[in-house]
């Protein structure tokens, strides 16, 4: 079973049914090509037990031009849970989208 969701016009996160539970994926972004090394290195300390992440995963497409954020659910959640899950899973990728898009300019402007 597979499912898309729009959040709103720039985000849509797509769902998989997992046995048991549910895996929420969205893109982030395209790899950047400029000095990607030091936006992997903080990808990396995001990703550390999740912290930068709400205990979701930034990883990049089986292409290698994409950035996306994952999320595995457990089954036994009420809507409530489930719901708060969706919602800090949208946020988060609204957060790195800045955060990439920041890198991106500090890159091409020789900031970094």
């Amino acid at each position: 079973c597979f499912f898309q969701c729009p959040v709103n016009e720039s985000l849509s996160i797509a769902g998989k049914k997992l046995d048991p539970g549910v895996f929420l994926t969205s893109p982030i972004a395209p790899c950047p090509t400029k000095k990607k090394e030091l936006l992997f290195i903080k990808l990396m300390k995001a990703n550390l037990f999740g912290q930068g992440t709400l205990g979701a995963a930034i990883g990049l497409s089986l292409d290698e031009k994409l950035l996306t954020l994952s999320l595995a659910l457990p089954y036994e959640m009420d809507y409530r849970a489930f719901k708060e899950a969706f919602e800090d899973f949208a946020n988060i990728v609204d957060y790195w989208r800045v955060e990439v898009a920041l890198h991106i300019e500090e890159a091409e402007s020789e900031i970094l």
